[in-house]
């Protein structure tokens, strides 16, 4: 078992293996060495600083760890192995992650906790997101109408297909940022909202994935969605209508669950730094089995989402529920603390990413 215990200096929570018991670690985030002590969770009752040693007794290589030397991850990430030779900044990939069982229950009472804890924060952060959503459909409005103004349909699509591809971007960016906020918000408890800014560093991975997971949705509903339009156009609405709905029968089941199945990819992308191939394989292994629980989690944020907004509460309100209740599903899946959690999920087994 991981030896988890706060750090003397700033108080973060760190998390070492359990042969590293008795020898010296520095805390990623402010950069004292203290000893790592003998049990999980002792050092939450005493933690002692000593002098920083000559060399990390217990940091791993690069090909131990299985990724390339100097391998960035969030500045402020705890969880990173310890290493006297790199910098600060550029502290290890996240090791010994746990594989979790998570409960909806679970899930929707965290969420309302930090919801409540941080409403100011969270209201904001709901503003952004819905002002740079705004933004981006008056632009898309008065392209769409620049386009039919000039008349020209080949124009007309180069307009709409531009529009398109920046709606993406931006979205892209958002959600990434949007995870560093969560993470921070919710496995610090600290509200930073410069963060929702800052996933540019993360673009490259998160854009293909976006754009991978988006092409095979694409291709899903035009396997199944096609042939009932192209009959709807050939033989009237008729026979066309049931094929289509038929089809989207089939396609619906199927995009969901990759949704659920990928829905961690950005946040191992921004939290372990992982390229988008092995974000996707994380994200597979750690939904393994919480994806009935997401799903019935989702299903209950969208309902109170809806009475919310039924009953005149603002849209700035509803909006951050979604994003932040998918970082309490990659926080509690891959078995990391988050403070104020309930009891309500298990450790299953031992699943570290490599």
């Amino acid at each position: 078992m991981p030896i988890e215990f706060p750090c003397s200096q700033c108080g973060k929570a760190l998390r070492t293996p359990d042969e590293s018991a008795g020898k010296q670690a520095k805390c990623p985030d402010c950069g004292a060495i203290q000893t790592v002590p003998t049990g999980s969770g002792a050092g939450f009752e005493q933690n002692v600083s000593s002098p920083p040693p000559a060399a990390n007794p217990f940091a791993e290589s690069a090909a131990q760890r299985g990724a390339a030397p100097g391998a960035r991850v969030e500045d402020y990430n705890p969880y990173a192995s310890p290493t006297q030779s790199q910098p600060r900044s550029e502290p290890t990939k996240l090791e010994g992650l746990q594989y979790t069982q998570i409960g909806p229950d679970d899930i929707l009472v965290r969420l309302y906790e930090v919801f409540t804890k941080h409403l100011g924060p969270c209201i904001l952060f709901g503003l952004i997101l819905f002002g740079v959503n705004l933004v981006v459909n008056v632009v898309s409005q008065v392209g769409t109408a620049v386009g039919e103004a000039l008349g020209e349909v080949w124009l007309q699509l180069v307009i709409v297909f531009v529009i398109q591809v920046i709606s993406f971007v931006v979205q892209t960016f958002l959600q990434l940022g949007g995870c560093l906020f969560g993470i921070r918000l919710i496995r610090h408890d600290q509200p930073q909202l410069g963060l929702v800014f800052q996933g540019g560093r993360y673009f490259g991975s998160g854009f293909v994935y976006a754009f991978l997971i988006g092409l095979v949705v694409a291709i899903i509903f035009g396997l199944f969605c096609i042939p009932g339009a192209i009959l709807m156009i050939n033989d009237g609405p008729g026979v066309g209508v049931w094929a289509l709905i038929a089809g989207m029968f089939v396609a619906v089941p199927i995009v969901m669950y990759i949704f659920l199945r990928y829905s961690l990819g950005f946040f191992f992308i921004v939290d372990q730094n992982m390229g988008f191939a092995e974000a996707a394989k994380a994200s597979y292994q750690y939904m393994q089995g919480n994806m009935l629980s997401t799903f019935v989690a989702g299903l209950a944020v969208a309902g109170i989402s809806l009475v919310l907004m039924c009953t005149c509460v603002g849209v700035l309100v509803v909006m951050p529920l979604q994003p932040l209740m998918m970082t309490l599903v990659y926080l509690r899946a891959t078995g990391q603390p988050v403070p104020g959690a309930t009891k309500a999920t298990l450790p299953v087994k031992s699943m570290p990413v490599k």
